[in-house]
């Protein structure tokens, strides 16, 4: 028995969009860390505790936009496939309409 596969490309190029948005904002060499503003906090001990801070945050955004990556490398192919696979049952639906008469029926009453 055939199966019935409903994919909503709409929704995964959504999604694509979305995590390629989100990676870059990890990305952003122009967002502002703590580190950056460590000298304007107070003193040395707290100044120092901030830069960790921001040193930590930056290697978290990396890491983050390292696995968004990962993320929209996986999905690309997903809708490349499922895109091509429509067409191609697009394609192979219109040859037969205009070349092959429909098949049959299925197995009904026989006339004996």
């Amino acid at each position: 028995m055939a199966r019935i596969v409903k994919i909503d490309i709409d929704a995964l190029r959504e999604m694509e969009r979305s995590l390629i948005r989100i990676r870059n904002a990890f990305a952003d060499e122009d967002v502002e860390s703590p580190q950056d503003r460590a000298e304007d906090i107070g003193p040395d001990t707290v100044v120092d505790k901030a830069k960790e801070y921001g040193e930590d945050c930056k290697k978290n955004y990396e890491r983050q936009a390292e696995d968004l990556g990962a993320l929209l490398q996986a999905l690309t192919p997903v809708i490349d496939t499922f895109e091509q696979a429509d067409e191609e049952l697009g394609r192979s639906l219109s040859e037969n309409k205009d070349d092959t008469p429909p098949p049959p029926p299925g197995p009904g009453p026989v006339a004996v």
